[in-house]
């Protein structure tokens, strides 16, 4: 590493190397989480109870799909289109670092760290500049990113007819082009690109609020920082959903025609056809277990 190089961006490159090598490690959960997302279900629910004693049609949660997954295909098929998401994340990464964090802290940033105080008006207009801040480089890393995005789900979504069309980063980038022009490029940009915006909007008022009428302590923020940004998740969860329903919706693939999926003509369209049927948040709930929501009608 050069020594002339700014200890911002060699934390940054560290930061990348091990969130990278988070991503490869957890991977096939992320492939099986997305193939729920966008409707996929190879194992036949069964009867089943929930904690307070309800009678409900039970799913695999994500271990048994993911079980499921590797003794069908072999260990090899659990981490195809790894590459691809590899390269989504570094240049979403690159493209937020670029936009937002080789800019120096504001000074009232500053002040609160250190104890100092600051009229409400000034910590009121720090926390919406963190935002304008944010969602400026969040947009700029989803933009970027959003074409690798569509690859990967696409990669994922061909486990389900078995096909082998879209290969590689370069490769796919290419059969996205052939199959859908440059519109797919980005199939499902808008409701991610809402879903970042509106994750962040959340995250920042609750947190701002929070803070404002419960507690100042440096240590306190940052719990509740980490809490709002889970709530926040939560509540945009159904708008990833959506993204990546349109990322593989009249794709050319199996996964993205009937009988496994109808072909939407919008997002509007999707959202409104999973809000019907209850589908907005299907794999939402991976760890223990899950419920077919469809059965119940």
């Amino acid at each position: 590493m050069d020594p002339d190089t700014p200890a911002t961006t060699v934390g940054f490159l560290g930061k990348l190397g091990m969130r990278s090598f988070a991503q490869c490690v957890f991977y096939p959960f992320e492939y099986g989480r997305t193939l729920m997302q966008i409707g996929y279900e190879p194992i036949a629910p069964w009867p089943g109870k929930t904690w307070t004693g309800q009678q409900k049609m039970m799913l695999p949660n994500i271990f048994q799909y993911v079980g499921y997954m590797k003794a069908k295909h072999g260990r090899s098929c659990i981490y195809a289109g790894v590459k691809v998401r590899i390269v989504e994340h570094v240049v979403s990464q690159v493209a937020y670092y670029v936009a937002t964090d080789s800019l120096p802290p504001s000074d009232i940033e500053t002040e609160i760290d250190e104890g100092k105080e600051v009229s409400e008006e000034e910590r009121r207009q720090w926390y919406f500049d963190e935002f304008m801040k944010a969602a400026t480089g969040r947009s700029l890393a989803v933009i970027v990113s959003h074409p690798f995005h569509v690859c990967a789900v696409r990669v994922m979504a061909q486990f389900i007819g078995q096909e082998t069309k879209y290969s590689g980063v370069f490769g796919s980038l290419r059969e996205l082009h052939r199959e859908s022009g440059i519109m797919g490029f980005f199939s499902g940009l808008v409701p991610r690109l809402l879903a970042e915006v509106c994750q962040l909007a959340i995250w920042h008022s609750l947190t701002y609020a929070l803070i404002t009428y419960v507690s100042r302590e440096r240590e306190h923020r940052d719990i509740f920082s980490t809490l709002m940004g889970f709530v926040a998740s939560t509540c945009t969860y159904p708008l990833l959903v959506v993204s990546n329903v349109m990322c593989v919706s009249g794709s050319g693939l199996a996964a993205g025609g009937p009988p496994h999926m109808r072909v939407y003509s919008s997002w509007i369209d999707c959202w409104r056809n999973l809000s019907a049927e209850d589908q907005l948040w299907r794999g939402s709930s991976i760890l223990l277990w899950r419920y077919d929501t469809r059965s119940l009608k």
